[in-house]
């Protein structure tokens, strides 16, 4: 009887820590808005950033959908791809193709003017940032 009681304690417990961790987090969803390259093709794409309250610059950026212009019709999109490299950080957005197949190689920074808060969006500062993909995009890369 009394081993019962302890279980019964301690899962109380563990329920009450395990809550109070979650209560702490805080999410925040972002759109790629009017992403346009050269040739006036979007780039689209929207991304949810998780964060402990207090620790913004510390969360974690995933993407939720993406969509990259001039990709092969015949490859994975690009949150299938196995290959795809994608970076997420409160300053910036990298995304590349992990290796080259026949001449497709993909390379995109997209560095924020300000860095993003749970409060406000960032504009894209289009002097840092690059868009390359079989020698397309609106900056070759440095």
């Amino acid at each position: 009887m009394n081993t019962a009681k302890i279980i019964w304690f301690w899962g109380i417990c563990s329920f009450i820590d395990i809550a109070a961790l979650h209560a702490h987090a805080g999410l925040v969803n972002y759109t790629l808005d009017d992403v346009r390259l050269d040739d006036n093709t979007q780039m689209l794409g929207t991304f949810s950033w998780t964060f402990n309250v207090g620790d913004f610059e510390g969360g974690v950026g995933v993407f939720t959908a993406l969509e990259i212009p001039w990709r092969p019709d015949d490859t994975f999109p690009p949150l299938e791809d196995p290959g795809m490299v994608l970076a997420i950080e409160n300053n910036q957005i990298e995304i590349s193709l992990d290796g080259n197949f026949h001449d497709y190689g993909l390379d995109i920074s997209l560095k924020f003017v300000q860095p993003l808060s749970p409060t406000q969006s960032s504009l894209i500062d289009p002097n840092t940032s690059f868009f390359e993909c079989c020698g397309n995009g609106f900056k070759d890369q440095p």
